[in-house]
């Protein structure tokens, strides 16, 4: 269970990356974007484009572990396991 603050930063994060990110780069649908059922990788990613516009250390430290932890998740989604065993 998420506290109300982390589910704040959370939305906050989703809305910089509809406002910030999408206005230069649109690639989601804001109006008919639901979050409910989505991947928490594809949340993650969003909510890590929203932080690059957000100044601030905890922003920075965000992006660089999402981008570690979500590095490895797509590893082991896309590769064989007999491409890990060398």
């Amino acid at each position: 269970m998420i506290s109300r603050r982390q589910e704040m930063i959370v939305t906050n994060l989703v809305n910089m990356f509809f406002s910030a990110f999408c206005a230069q780069i649109p690639i989601i649908h804001h109006p008919t974007w639901r979050m409910e059922g989505k991947p928490a990788i594809l949340i993650r990613a969003m909510q890590a484009c929203g932080a690059l516009f957000v100044e601030g250390f905890s922003a920075s430290d965000f992006v660089n572990q999402t981008l570690a932890v979500s590095h490895e998740e797509l590893i082991l989604e896309f590769v064989s396991p007999s491409d890990l065993i060398r």
